[in-house]
């Protein structure tokens, strides 16, 4: 996207144009359809997401279709079980709890899902320091979305607009 193009968008209201000149290709706007997966948990991403348009599902431990993943039991299991050993269940967590994913929300246990609307930027952390996505994110509907490099990622947080947009959904 060309820097005019970006002024357009609220959250480059600060950024400087010499500064978007100098990483041609950095931020471009993508279109997805309604089901399209944007990232997969675990997956390895260089980018983060702006919703100009649309809504996507944000979720962890789930595959996209929904169900949870099954967890394969391990030998020490199973052997246990053969001699009569009696599975431990899980600890029951807290549903007031929140689960911290790479999004401006976040997750509740009991509820590992949530929704992202216009405004709402995903992929952040991930972007900036190369881990693995901590959550998958599905179109919802078609959406219009800007994805953004590391570079100019770093370049909007040095800007009042994004800065305050970003520290008021994170309160």
């Amino acid at each position: 996207m060309t820097p005019e193009e970006l002024r357009k968008i609220d959250i480059f209201a600060d950024a400087d144009e010499k500064s978007l000149l100098k990483f041609p290709g950095a931020v471009r706007k993508r279109l997805f359809a309604a089901g399209d997966v944007i990232c997969r948990e675990g997956e390895g991403g260089t980018s983060a997401f702006y919703i100009l348009e649309g809504t996507a599902r944000v979720f962890i431990g789930q595959r996209v279709g929904g169900e949870r993943p099954k967890r394969k039991q391990s030998l020490i299991a199973r052997i246990g079980e053969a001699f009569g050993q009696k599975r431990v269940r899980r600890p029951t967590h807290n549903p007031d709890k929140l689960v911290p994913i790479d999004a401006t929300v976040d997750l509740t246990y009991g509820k590992l899902a949530a929704t992202l609307g216009p405004g709402d930027v995903f992929g952040e952390m991930s972007c900036l320091n190369l881990a693995p996505r901590s959550a998958t994110v599905v179109a919802e509907s078609d959406c219009e979305m800007i994805e953004i490099l590391r570079n100019v990622y770093e370049l909007l947080q040095r800007g009042k607009t994004f800065k305050a947009r970003m520290d008021q959904q994170s309160r």
